[in-house]
C-alpha cells in the first residue's frame, strides 16, 4: 500500500537524529523454553490492556487484504501474551512476564472515510467527556514491497491521493511513533507453538522510516497528530502508544503468523509504556520486579537508532 517518497523524506528524518545515538541490542537469541523453567515469570493477566486495532479492506489490484483478516480474527478477543526478557539479558530464553491484551478492531475502507475514522473515533470519547478505553493504537496495512513485517517509526503529513497536499494543514511535516522502540526487537519477541511452550520469533524484522503517501501513512499521521497535539496520555503520563505495522501479502506470509507477530508487537509496546523498566507504572509499579534491571532505551533514542541504521534493519 505504501508508495515510496524517495530521498527527500529520508533526509528530513535523518535531520531529526541529532545528538548521541543508541542502539537497542537484540541480545542473544533465546531458544525454546517452557514457562515452568522460569521462576521469574510474572503473571499480570488479571488486569487486561485494551488495544484499538485497525486494518484495511481491499484496494486496487489487491482484492484480499490480509490486514482485514488480522483485524477480524482478533476483534473482541483477549490473548495472554508472553513478554521475553529485556534486550541483553542472556540468563534465560524463558518468558519474563505475561500480559493480557484485549482487542477492539475496525476494518477501514481505503478512501477518505477510512483516513479520518480513527481520529473521529477517538474524538468522540472526548466530546462525550468519557475516558478513552484504549491503552494503545495499532494500525496495520498491506505493503506490496515488504519482505517481512515493517514497523513504521514515523508518519508524514501527506494526504492520500491529493498530489502532495498536507493531511493536517497546521501539522509538522513528520511525527514519530509514540511507542518506546527500545522494547521492539522481533528477535526478542515470543511465539507460542504449543501449550505452555514459548520460543523466539523467526519473523523478519524491518524498520521503516517511510510509511508512503497512501492511506496507510495518512491514517498513521492523523493518529499521531491527534495524540501529540491533544497530549493524549496513558495512565503513566507517557503519550498513548501508537504504531503502524506493514505486512506483506498473504501468499508470502501466512495470516496466522502475522497475527502472532501483531499480538507480540502490541504486548511489548504496552509493556514498555505501562510496566517495563523506565515506565512510570503508577499502580503497576510492583510489576517492575519482573524485569530485574535498569531502564531500556527511550522512544527518542530508539527512533534515533533506527534513523542511523537507514530506516530498514533486517534482523
Amino acid at each position: 500500500m505504501a508508495l515510496r517518497r524517495g530521498r527527500a523524506l529520508a533526509a528530513q528524518l535523518l535531520a531529526l537524529a541529532h545528538g548521541t545515538l543508541f542502539l537497542a541490542a537484540a541480545g542473544a537469541a533465546g531458544g525454546g523454553a517452557s514457562e515452568a523453567g522460569s521462576a521469574r515469570l510474572k503473571d499480570l493477566t488479571d488486569r487486561p490492556f485494551h488495544v484499538l486495532l485497525t486494518g484495511f479492506g481491499p484496494f486496487g489490484e489487491f482484492r484480499h487484504n490480509p490486514t482485514s483478516a488480522i483485524a477480524r480474527r482478533l476483534s473482541s478477543t483477549c490473548d495472554d501474551v508472553d513478554i521475553m526478557p529485556r534486550p541483553g539479558d542472556q540468563s534465560s530464553g524463558a518468558a519474563a512476564a505475561r500480559v493480557r491484551v484485549c482487542w477492539r478492531s475496525e476494518v477501514l475502507p481505503v478512501n477518505r472515510t477510512g483516513a479520518v475514522w480513527t481520529t473521529q473515533h477517538l474524538q468522540d470519547f472526548a466530546q462525550r467527556q468519557e475516558a478513552l478505553p484504549y491503552d494503545a493504537v495499532i494500525h496495520t496495512g498491506l505493503e506490496d514491497f515488504a519482505k517481512g513485517l515493517k514497523l513504521e517509526i514515523a508518519g508524514a503529513n501527506v494526504q492520500a491521493e491529493s498530489g502532495g497536499q498536507p493531511a493536517v494543514w497546521s501539522g509538522p511535516d513528520l511525527l514519530a511513533t509514540t511507542v518506546n522502540l527500545g522494547w521492539l526487537s522481533v528477535k526478542r519477541l515470543a511465539t507460542v507453538s504449543a501449550p505452555r511452550q514459548v520460543s523466539s520469533s523467526d519473523a523478519i524484522e524491518m524498520w521503516s522510516r517511510d510509511a508512503g503517501t497512501f492511506y496507510c501513512n495518512e491514517v498513521y499521521y492523523r493518529t499521531l497528530e491527534y495524540i501529540r497535539s491533544n497530549l493524549i496520555a496513558s495512565r503513566t503520563g507517557a503519550l498513548l502508544p501508537a504504531l503502524f505495522v506493514h505486512v506483506q501479502e498473504a501468499s508470502a506470509t501466512p495470516v496466522q503468523a502475522d497475527i502472532d507477530s501483531i499480538r507480540q508487537i502490541a504486548a511489548h509496546a504496552l509493556w514498555a509504556t505501562y510496566v517495563g523498566p523506565g515506565a512510570a507504572a503508577g499502580d503497576r509499579a510492583d510489576a517492575l520486579a519482573a524485569t530485574g534491571g535498569a531502564g531500556e532505551l527511550t522512544a527518542a533514542a530508539g527512533l534515533a537508532a533506527s534513523f542511523a541504521l537507514g530506516g530498514a534493519l533486517a534482523a
